[in-house]
């Protein structure tokens, strides 16, 4: 209906120029991309310590394929009667968020550190764990339906790809 009454007045004397979609997305979008990343690694190296493949911060954090490696990987650490323990230290950027206007998935790579953590026999038995480095990571955030947004997918480079 308003276009048909704006068809009805006169045009302007000068026309005004195009609207342009803005050239990046709003930084908003990009924190909390970003905090969604950094927080899906801290749930998991919470569900880690714990052991516990069902822990309700994996699923707040990380969904589809992302979120299936992840519990496969506390799964079978538990089952093989080790934890996890220690920070990784991560430094994100987002290298891409779509669609540029109203974005609903972001990619970020990080370069993340993983010398800090470790696997480890709770009963005190020793265990001699692969030690951690710099290892290229990609990932994929979505905007879910529900509004939170969640990492889907992870790619995890070897210790020593960046």
């Amino acid at each position: 209906m308003l276009l048909l009454c704006a068809a009805c007045t006169s045009p302007p004397a000068t026309p005004a120029p195009p609207t342009l979609a803005p050239a990046s997305p709003s930084p908003q979008a990009r924190d909390v991309a970003v905090a969604a990343y950094i927080s899906m690694w801290r749930a998991y190296e919470k569900a880690l310590a714990a052991g516990d493949p069902n822990a309700p911060d994996l699923r707040t954090y990380a969904d589809g394929p992302a979120l299936q490696l992840l519990t496969r990987a506390v799964r079978s650490t538990s089952e093989a009667g080790l934890r996890g323990a220690g920070t990784t230290t991560l430094s994100p950027n987002v290298v891409g968020m779509y669609p540029i206007g109203a974005p609903t998935r972001a990619t970020i790579t990080d370069c993340m550190d993983t010398s800090s953590t470790r696997v480890y026999r709770p009963d005190g038995q020793p265990y001699a764990d692969n030690p951690g480095g710099a290892r290229q990571m990609t990932a994929t955030v979505v905007l879910s339906a529900d509004g939170t947004w969640r990492v889907t997918q992870i790619k995890l480079g070897q210790v020593g790809s960046c």
